[in-house]
């Protein structure tokens, strides 16, 4: 039989796993201020993306582990169920007139970034000086030009006070409702 006994290092690889959920899942943040613009859950292939090279990171070791005779292979399977979980659980992106919000994680206030770059397989808000950047993962689809839009007009528009508390926000955002591609801020979905 294939090492029934547990091992007490499976219990390190198993937190392991749970540490990766700490990257969306931080219960103890309140949620985000301001009115709310778009607030979207990431689809399958974007949770994908998102977790990929810290799953990767903690399954290998796992893998090694197991080899070497660190971990038991019961630990390795709980690890991996858990990864598994963690990706199949949602993750919503909310868009406010102050910020974006990943999950359950801290405000990012749009002023900490520069500008949008749109990449493959997402959007990248590049961060100001001492600010660290943020991909947003996306799944490829028809909607994902507009995310992007919207994320550069609320970048943008940070900067020129024409998003922000007291603005204001009787106007949409979509360059198709206004017909100019100038925006003044008003919430699309609730």
């Amino acid at each position: 039989m294939l090492g029934t006994r547990v091992k007490p290092l499976d219990v390190l690889l198993i937190l392991g796993a749970l540490v990766l959920g700490l990257r969306v899942f931080r219960p103890w943040t309140t949620r985000p201020g301001g009115v709310l613009v778009r607030r979207d859950r990431l689809p399958l292939l974007a949770r994908i993306r998102f977790y990929r090279l810290p799953a990767v990171v903690v399954l290998g070791i796992g893998v090694v582990g197991v080899i070497v005779g660190w971990f038991s292979p019961w630990g390795f399977g709980l690890a991996f169920i858990v990864v598994g979980i963690l990706i199949a659980l949602p993750i919503v992106v909310v868009l406010t007139d102050e910020g974006i919000a990943l999950g359950r994680t801290p405000l990012r206030r749009w002023t900490e970034f520069g500008g949008v770059v749109r990449r493959r397989g997402g959007a990248r808000l590049q961060g100001i000086t001492n600010s660290p950047s943020l991909t947003i993962w996306l799944s490829d689809s028809r909607d994902d030009d507009e995310f992007v839009y919207i994320l550069r007009q609320l970048v943008r528009g940070s900067y020129k006070g024409d998003i922000g508390p007291g603005t204001r926000k009787d106007q949409p955002i979509s360059p198709s409702a206004t017909g100019t591609g100038r925006s003044s801020f008003a919430p699309l979905r609730q």
